[in-house]
């Protein structure tokens, strides 16, 4: 079995993290941070502004790294997560990714709240927000292309 890469970025404003509401067949309604698979050859912070841009119709800069996740996805897929943090940019004149419902501004309270089910790859997301509220970051200057 092949491990496949993939990023998310946490975006935060006013308390607040973006989460995008999920409009794929297997994950319809389920929220999800902004990401998705790395292409061939693609560089890691290149490919999480892509996702962003992709699923959120909206520029991103990305700050630090939050971490890097190994999990089995809930379509039994083996990936690794590289987590970002990221600064959200202005609208762009796009549309956001077909196989994406929405975007919506959650509170902590209100993801701690929401039952892992209602997430894709629950425990992995609330993992990753748990780690972001209390870890120091890691400086981008530790990803390199070689």
């Amino acid at each position: 079995m092949n491990i496949n890469g993939c990023v998310s970025v946490i975006a935060e404003r006013d308390s607040k993290i973006l989460f995008v509401v999920e409009g794929k067949k297997e994950m319809e309604g389920l929220y999800n941070l902004p990401g998705g698979r790395l292409e061939l050859g693609e560089n890691i912070v290149e490919g999480a502004k892509r996702e962003f841009i992709e699923e959120t119709a909206c520029n991103v800069t990305i700050m630090t790294m939050n971490g890097v996740y190994q999990y089995k996805s809930q379509t039994g897929n083996s990936l690794i997560n590289f987590s970002f943090v990221g600064q959200v940019g202005e609208k762009l004149s796009r549309e956001m990714d077909k196989d994406i419902k929405d975007c919506m501004w959650l509170t902590y309270d209100e993801i701690n709240n929401l039952p892992e089910e209602k997430l894709w790859n629950g425990h992995v997301i609330k993992e990753m927000i748990r780690d972001y509220e209390g870890k120091s970051k890691t400086n981008l200057e530790l990803i390199r292309n070689i």
